[in-house]
């Protein structure tokens, strides 16, 4: 659909998602447009450098990846998070950013082991988790 003006990109993708409905046929998508694969896809696979890095059922995915801002009231300490799911974490004055693949609860129960003043969870759109995924495999 690249290239395509939003309404007849928009077209496609519905007779797309209508041919599935009535054949109850598969549609194998190759795209770097992560907003269309959001949209349409039930299950999805993140190649890096000819390697799967990660693969699943979207809503799964969805409901697994989070950010977690979590907030000190000092300059954020250099830490290692001992609980699984991290797969990438920044550090920028007060502030830790990390990215977690399940396990947020365990996670947040950490940080606040830590010190944190607050520690805020939000919701990744598939484009973000392509982003941190690729970046953290680099």
């Amino acid at each position: 659909t690249s290239g395509l003006d939003p309404v007849v990109a928009d077209e496609v993708l519905q007779l797309l998602v209508g041919h599935v409905a009535r054949e109850e046929a598969t549609v194998l998508m190759s795209s770097h447009q992560l907003a269309e694969v959001d949209q349409i896809a039930d299950r999805i696979g993140i190649i890096h450098r000819g390697r799967m890095v990660l693969a699943g059922e979207l809503d799964d995915l969805r409901g697994a990846f989070r950010r977690l801002q979590i907030v000190f009231d000092h300059e954020a300490p250099a830490v290692a998070f001992q609980s699984p799911g991290v797969v990438r974490v920044r550090r920028h004055g007060r502030v830790l950013s990390v990215v977690a693949n399940g396990h947020v609860a365990e996670l947040s129960a950490e940080a606040r082991g830590f010190g944190a003043a607050s520690v805020d969870v939000d919701v990744m759109p598939l484009k973000e988790m392509f982003l941190e995924i690729v970046a953290a495999e680099d």
